[in-house]
């Protein structure tokens, strides 16, 4: 659901992300966050350095930081 909600929070003048990559990248951005110290600085870092190289850095930007500001004030979470 949260690469979906990534997808939307693109930018309408970056390039077309394909689901299944955008799956890819959150998995591995949550890897970051839950295996290193750095937890999350390093994980959604290693999100936008991904997706910043098949899209411009400011829309990998601007779309990750709203989809977690999305993520993060909506609804609490049951697990």
């Amino acid at each position: 659901m949260r690469a979906i909600a990534w997808r939307c929070c693109m930018d309408p003048g970056a390039p077309p992300q394909r689901f299944l990559d955008l799956v890819a990248l959150r998995l591995m951005g949550e890897s970051a966050t839950d295996l290193s110290p750095a937890g999350p600085i390093l994980g959604e870092t290693l999100k936008v350095w991904a997706v910043s190289k098949s899209i411009p850095a400011r829309f990998g930007v601007t779309s990750v930081v709203i989809e977690d500001l999305t993520y993060s004030v909506g609804p609490p979470r049951l697990f």
